[in-house]
């Protein structure tokens, strides 16, 4: 398989992968953001740069990782070189989809703290 046809086989299996996990994920993620921040407009910043991330992610590791350079990587067969892409996909949306995760659930939500109940006059009294 000749490095042009493995590079086009990178960026669809990662596009495609990503595509799923976005399908999934995002109306899960977007009620989880609604309830952590305050105005519609970071609920549409955050939900675009997940979905940004869950694709640039996978790709990147799959580009980096998945796809060999060298001349000495010729020698693997088609499967081979198939398989690999596929493990670099899924590392690289293990690792976005862990980031994601890990960020989001450190997030605090602010708990309002309702100020002591004032006593009335016959507390007082008593």
């Amino acid at each position: 398989m000749d490095l042009p046809s493995l590079v086009y086989l990178a960026f669809g299996v990662s596009l495609a992968l990503s595509a799923i996990l976005a399908l999934i994920i995002l109306p899960p993620t977007r009620s989880v953001l609604r309830g952590l921040c305050p105005a519609e407009d970071a609920v549409a910043f955050w939900t675009r740069f997940t979905v940004l991330m869950l694709f640039l992610g996978p790709l990147i590791v799959t580009l980096i990782f998945g796809v060999p350079y060298s001349e000495s990587s010729s020698r693997l067969s088609a499967t081979d070189l198939v398989l690999r892409v596929i493990s670099a996909a899924l590392v690289g949306s293990f690792l976005t989809l862990g980031g994601i995760g890990l960020r989001i659930g450190t997030i605090r939500q602010k708990v309002f703290v309702a100020p002591p109940p004032r006593k009335t006059d016959d507390e007082l009294i008593r």
